[in-house]
């Protein structure tokens, strides 16, 4: 990870981390899900904004939908996957069914 605000959705709200080799035990292992791709959150202030609001959008799903941050080194690969163009991106999922990105 690499911002203070990104590291606390893992240390402190608990959130997954995921990257090519697991992604798919994941959400095979979740009814729903949402995948958090910061991007390169030293040159995009977006990151940091998003990573505030999404560990504030999931407390009123009650564990209705899993988190799960991306991990850097898997970004491209998995973008390429699910097929957006910009980042940050919430990427939501039912099991391995792609439903959309914001």
């Amino acid at each position: 990870m690499s911002t203070p605000l990104i590291n606390a959705l893992v240390e402190r709200h608990g959130f997954a981390v995921v990257g090519e080799a697991n992604v798919d035990a994941f959400l095979d292992a979740h009814e729903h899900s949402l995948l958090f791709f910061p991007g390169d959150a030293e040159r995009l202030v977006e990151s940091n904004d998003a990573a505030v609001i999404l560990a504030e959008l999931m407390k009123p799903f009650g564990g209705l939908i899993t988190p799960a941050l991306v991990e850097k080194a898997s970004e491209r690969a998995l973008q390429r996957r699910f097929r957006f163009n910009a980042f940050p991106a919430f990427v939501l999922m039912r099991r391995r069914g792609y439903l959309g990105v914001i």
